[in-house]
């Protein structure tokens, strides 16, 4: 599937994965998939997303530009959400490490529980965990009690 070029931001070279999602959306809702299906996309090129405060992460983060690199983006359940854009997420494999495959089966498990209401999580060794610019997946080991426990009340 060729990358959507509206979704290209030129002065980062990377790809906006809000418009990326929007595009999986699109794709989506043509093709009427079941209710119950997911859409992960997966892309080998950068992503980027715009922070709505770009002053609260500049200098905290690293990144000076509210345009910053993600590796990867799943909209959490709510009500300003449009079905079905909490049933797709968007991850990139640019960042990743030698155990590619490893690393992004446990990024898009990280999408996956947004897209299923998880929030982030503190505990260093959960899946839920928030990168903070960094690539920490060799640390997690899987989803915490506190995070199984969640998702068990969610899916009820």
């Amino acid at each position: 599937m060729n990358l959507p070029r509206t979704a290209f931001v030129g002065i980062r070279k990377r790809y906006d994965a809000n418009k990326m999602l929007w595009h999986l959306q699109d794709l989506y809702v043509k093709r009427k998939y079941p209710n119950e299906t997911f859409l992960v996309g997966v892309t080998e090129s950068d992503l980027c997303q715009n922070r709505e405060n770009p002053q609260k992460w500049k200098g905290k983060l690293g990144f000076g530009s509210p345009d910053y690199g993600i590796m990867g983006l799943g909209y959490q359940p709510n009500s300003k959400n449009i079905v079905p854009s909490q049933k797709v997420n968007i991850n990139s494999t640019h960042r990743l490490h030698s155990n590619k495959k490893e690393q992004l089966a446990k990024l898009i498990k990280h999408e996956l529980g947004h897209n299923f209401g998880l929030p982030h999580c503190p505990n260093k060794s959960c899946i839920m965990r928030d990168a903070e610019g960094g690539n920490h997946f060799n640390e997690m080991t899987g989803f915490c009690k506190k995070c199984k426990l969640q998702f068990a009340i969610t899916r009820k």
